[in-house]
């Protein structure tokens, strides 16, 4: 996602948010075989935070968002992929 605004000096910014995603099973497969990098898609989905240490025993933590819908915004025709269900997130 990219975010413009007009700084104090009157100069245009841009900063470009970037978000992990992850997806499972068949639409994962979906993802892999449709997508590239630079495609555009839609999606929505749920937010999870994990944490864990490094190796140096500092503790990390991310979040990501678990893909549950996805529109392939690229071509003539937006493409919806199904709904992924519940039961099909291992977690």
């Amino acid at each position: 996602m990219n975010e413009y605004w007009t700084d104090q000096s009157g100069q245009k910014q841009e900063r470009t948010h970037w978000f992990s995603c992850v997806a499972w099973k068949g639409l994962a497969e979906t993802i892999e075989r449709y997508l590239s990098k630079g495609s555009q898609v839609g999606i929505s989905g749920s937010l999870q935070q994990r944490t864990w240490q490094n190796d140096a025993g500092e503790t990390r933590s991310t979040v990501e968002i678990v893909v549950r819908n996805l529109t392939m915004l690229d071509g003539k025709r937006r493409k919806s992929v199904p709904p992924v269900e519940d039961d099909d997130i291992p977690f």
